[in-house]
């Protein structure tokens, strides 16, 4: 029974321990671009060769929907880059109704937190109080509806003269 007792090659060992990976570094960038020009390539090559009547189909189908819809997007375009993205509600700019963000990212909910934020949320875009509209009769205020109108031609006197007032909105 024979055994070997020669030491390993460790410095052999060692070199091939550092090139492996150094040449892995630098081929792995090559091989990546090889195999995406190779199927980039073989995708125009089958795209060069499909007919183009069925895309030529489906673009002529989508000009004329284009040209033909309720607005023409020729005009679209045109009054879009006129008059802003303010011009229209639907692509309007809007700040966001949504809270949920404000309800938090732990495993735990916390509803308190998130029943105060929707609180919170609702009173800021709640829309404001009609402003109290009185009116200055013959020296006095007097609500609006409330305002006496003048008699017929009867009335020796002039008509008061009623000056609409906006009085100041209190907050609660």
């Amino acid at each position: 029974m024979a055994h070997d007792i020669t030491e390993p090659r460790n410095r052999t060992i060692l070199v091939f321990t550092i090139i492996s990976p150094l040449a892995l570094i630098v081929l792995v960038p090559f091989f990546h671009t090889y195999f995406i020009e190779m199927t980039e390539g073989e995708s125009a090559a089958r795209i060069a060769e499909a007919p183009p009547t069925a895309r030529d189909a489906t673009f002529a189908t989508e000009r004329q929907h284009l040209e033909t819809g309720p607005m023409p997007i020729e005009r679209a375009m045109r009054d879009l880059a006129s008059r802003g993205r303010d011009a229209s509600p639907v692509i309007a700019p809007a700040p966001s109704d949504d809270v949920a963000a404000l309800s938090g990212w732990g495993p735990m909910e916390n509803a308190a937190a998130a029943a105060a934020a929707q609180a919170a949320h609702e009173l800021a875009h709640r829309p404001p109080p009609p402003p109290v509209v009185e009116a200055i009769v013959d020296g006095g205020v007097q609500p609006l509806e409330a305002a006496p109108v003048a008699a017929p031609a009867a009335a020796a006197r002039p008509a008061p003269v009623v000056h609409p007032v906006i009085a100041p909105i209190v907050t609660p």
